[in-house]
C-alpha cells in the first residue's frame, strides 16, 4: 500500500474496483478487496487500541457504503443503476465478514 493513502482511502479505493468487476462481465476476484478491509480493520484496531466490537463495525461499514454509493452516484446515470441493481453495502458486507473472521484467526 502506498504510505500517502490512508488504510480508509485504500479501502475505498480497492472496493470500489471489485465492486465494478462484480457489476461487469467477468469473474471478479475478492482477494484485494479482502486484504483492503483486513489492513482497514487492523488499522482501526490500532487506533482504538482493541478490537472494533460488532455494533462499531456494522456502523463502519454502514458509512462506507454510504460514502462509496455518493462517489459512484456521482459518476452519472450509469452507476446510479449499478448500485440499484447490485446492492453495495451488502458485498463490502460479504468483504468485512471475511477479514473479520481472518482478523479472529490470528494469534493474538
Amino acid at each position: 500500500m502506498t504510505a500517502a493513502l490512508s488504510p480508509r482511502l485504500q479501502l475505498k479505493r480497492v472496493f470500489r474496483r471489485y465492486y465494478l468487476q462484480v457489476c461487469g462481465d467477468g469473474i471478479p476476484d475478492p482477494s484485494d478487496a479482502y486484504i483492503a478491509c483486513l489492513d482497514y480493520l487492523d488499522w482501526r484496531c490500532e487506533v482504538l487500541g482493541r478490537r472494533l466490537t460488532d455494533d462499531e463495525l456494522a456502523e463502519e461499514m454502514e458509512r462506507l457504503g454510504g460514502e462509496l454509493e455518493q462517489d459512484l452516484m456521482r459518476r452519472g446515470d450509469e452507476y446510479k443503476r449499478l448500485v440499484v441493481e447490485e446492492p453495495l453495502l451488502n458485498r463490502l458486507s460479504e468483504c468485512m465478514v471475511v477479514a473479520r473472521g481472518r482478523e479472529a484467526d490470528r494469534p493474538s
